[in-house]
């Protein structure tokens, strides 16, 4: 009796049998009561009574075939503000990784589409289709090399953020069958990358494919070999695990390391450590990950306490990078904080939570109302200042307001102003640098510097979809709110405009900046064009499949993959793309640690319906792919029997005193070698001239012998 009548202008072949009933049950007694049925109420009640009774017998009739003509799910419906058409969201994964929904009805039609009942009046109803048209087939070897890029422009419904085909069970479990064969081709992927860097570069920070030789970028740390480690446990490439693991046990050395990024080697090295420890339990990374954290703490000792950018590890002297000497960056004084805080738990050393929370405590004095953050920070005076007006979620700010995020779910969401700095920063994202393109309507986030625009998207933006969509899934007011589904639907929105800007390319690979302009919508200029097999677009892929369960994530990513392997696969290993835009160009002899930390791992995951890894209630991945349980799953170990002794935090000399032991160490060391590079010297110059007198006395021999014959 509460809902209101379904009106006769619904679509054709919608079941409104029952509602039909209902409403004719309500207008009979209706009509009976008011005795403006016949004469006699009594008699119109009873021949209505009689009715209802055949009614209901083709009901039970019915029962049957209607309920093998829908299908129930569970949905989360945008209900939109401004009046416009209802967006079906997101569905339930079964066995994955979900999130909370709002149950309503979903009737599946005879022409393939789906009419869901929005409302809890059920009065307001939205189509999608149940057919979904992206399914690719089996892979075979014959695909890469018949690669060839389709061109964007071919999934429009996905543009603004809508999510228009239902996610069935059935149609979960065919993605899933076909997932795990392409997951095939991306472990293989990651064999011949390994092989390559075993090959030519073992314990080089990155192999240089064309060259087939190693290289030291980041101090010789072996960054690729460390930040490989977490990839090949998970894909189970056990034997090369165990290969990397000895190495780091028996050689990985930071006493002899010169400056590095306190950034670069934070995600990569020591977050690379603790991972591999968090899943293998291997003692022998969390010493090495002790050892380099407390050399890293020497760059938090400022006066403002916001952290130098680069540091000695051996003398512990530093510093800022040096083309702002006196600023900070904020996406790597900002990024130091998930591995910092899982040392400080694990090691029980709260030095490393303590120094890198501080510098939040710091950003959320410095946040202003927008809550969008310079890319500098005066960090040398005693109180830290914000420099400049730049702002941007691409190069230099992005994964600050990452961290924010995952530092709130790294410690349980219980510190809750890490989150509420998150939702001030996306909510001074939406109202002041989202951008619709003309004439293409494609979402992107613009920077910004003072009040000008500047229309340009970084292939680093691509993170933000997968960000925004673990955002929307953990809000505290839950799913179901409106800023949760506006989240939801940007990240879909910015998804597509990632893959764009691939899908556009006659190559398949995105470039590292597009740029948008009134009328031409996305275009890229040359010194723009390069690929440098970057993760960011697949991580946000795997994420929103995560959440979501739409196969699409999983199509578009593959369509990255097939491209990678096309354009970029060497002899030896991969390398970086020249010029996206020219079909015939070369690799470049260029491999970053990050693609076999990152992109073959997020690849893989996309892939991976199997996989163990909890992206919203157990684990929480750090900006480099490397994943870590919560701080309440993990246990204290303390600090490990050969850990680093010196209290850098407080440098009060001894770092000093080291430096010149170190120095007169190097001078004895010299003066040594340099005695023993004379002392062969000597020994050599005596064996020739033993060996000169052995020449005579033979010679000599030979002569009184021939005497004697004489």
């Amino acid at each position: 009796r509460h809902r209101p009548r379904l009106q006769a202008s619904r679509p054709a072949g919608s079941p409104t049998l029952c509602g039909y009933v209902a409403s004719r049950v309500e207008d009979c007694f209706s009509s009976a009561i008011a005795g403006r049925c016949g004469s006699c109420s009594m008699v119109a009640i009873c021949f209505h009574l009689s009715f209802l009774s055949v009614l209901v017998v083709v009901i039970l009739s019915c029962v049957g075939e209607h309920a093998r003509a829908q299908e129930h799910v569970r949905a989360e419906v945008k209900d939109d503000e401004d009046g416009g058409d209802d967006t079906l969201l997101v569905g339930e994964r079964d066995g994955g990784v979900g999130v909370p929904t709002v149950r309503s009805e979903a009737v599946v039609m005879n022409d393939g589409t789906v009419h869901v009942l929005v409302d809890h009046n059920f009065t307001q109803i939205r189509s999608i289709s149940t057919e979904f048209p992206y399914l690719g087939s089996s892979p075979q070897p014959s695909d890469i090399a018949s690669f060839r890029p389709l061109g964007g422009g071919r999934f429009d419904e996905y543009k603004s953020g809508d999510s228009p085909y239902l996610i069935s069970r059935h149609l979960r479990d065919q993605s899933d069958d076909l997932a795990r064969k392409r997951r095939t081709f991306v472990v293989d992927a990651m064999k011949h990358a390994w092989s390559g860097y075993k090959t030519f570069a073992f314990g080089h920070d990155e192999l240089l494919p064309v060259s087939r030789k190693g290289a030291n970028p980041w101090g010789g740390m072996a960054v690729t070999l460390v930040d490989s480690l977490d990839t090949l446990w998970l894909m189970g490439l056990t034997d090369e695990f165990y290969e990397g693991r000895d190495w780091v046990r028996d050689h990985l050395d930071h006493d002899n390391v010169e400056t590095v990024s306190v950034f670069e080697t934070t995600i990569r090295s020591l977050g690379g450590l603790l991972s591999a420890y968090d899943l293998s339990m291997d003692y022998s990374f969390l010493e090495k990950a002790d050892d380099l954290g407390c050399r890293l703490l020497g760059a938090f000792d400022t006066p403002s306490g916001i952290p130098y950018g680069q540091i000695h590890l051996g003398s512990g002297v530093a510093s800022n990078i040096a083309w702002i000497k006196t600023s900070a960056l904020l996406a790597e004084y900002s990024t130091l904080q998930v591995e910092f805080r899982y040392l400080a738990k694990v090691t029980g050393d709260s030095r490393y939570a303590e120094k890198s929370e501080k510098i939040f405590d710091i950003l959320e004095k410095l946040q202003p109302p927008s809550g969008l953050l310079s890319l500098q920070t005066l960090n040398l005076q005693k109180e830290a200042r914000q420099r400049g007006s730049h702002v941007s979620f691409g190069a230099m700010g992005d994964s600050a307001y990452e961290y924010f995020l995952k530092c709130w779910l790294q410690g349980g969401r219980t510190q809750s102003k890490y989150r509420m700095m998150y939702d001030k920063a996306i909510q001074g994202m939406h109202d002041e640098l989202l951008q619709r393109s003309s004439p293409s309507g494609l979402v992107y986030v613009a920077e910004k510097m003072k009040d000008t625009l500047l229309h340009k998207f970084d292939h680093l933006v691509c993170f933000l979809p997968g960000t925004l969509a673990l955002g929307a899934a953990t809000d505290p007011y839950g799913i179901e709110s409106p800023r949760a589904k506006r989240d939801m639907q940007t990240a879909r929105a910015l998804a597509y405009t990632c893959h764009e800007a691939y899908a556009r390319t006659p190559t398949g690979l995105s470039p590292e900046i597009v740029k948008f302009k009134e009328g031409s919508d996305m275009y890229v200029e040359t010194r723009d064009s390069h690929y440098l097999l970057r993760p960011e677009a697949v991580e946000s892929f795997f994420v929103l499949h995560q959440i979501t369960g739409d196969p699409i994530y999983r199509e578009w990513g593959w369509e990255v993959f097939l491209a990678i392997e096309r354009f970029c696969k060497l002899p030896v290993a991969y390398g970086s793309y020249k010029n996206v835009l020219d079909p015939k160009a070369k690799p470049d002899d260029r491999l970053e640690s990050f693609f076999l930390a990152e992109t073959l791992k997020y690849l893989f995951l996309l892939f991976n319906p199997d996989t163990d890894l909890d992206i919203v209630n157990k684990h929480v991945f750090n900006t480099e792919a490397h994943p870590l349980r919560l701080l309440s799953e993990v246990e204290e170990v303390g600090k490990p029997p050969y850990s680093a002794q010196v209290n850098v935090a407080e440098n009060d000399g001894s770092l000093d005193i080291i430096a010149d032991l170190r120095e007169e160490l190097r001078v004895a060391e010299e003066t040594i070698a340099a005695q023993a590079a004379q002392l062969e010297h000597w020994k050599a110059k005596m064996a020739a001239q033993a060996a000169q007198l052995e020449h005579w006395k033979a010679k000599a021999l030979r002569q009184q012998e021939a005497n004697n014959t004489l």
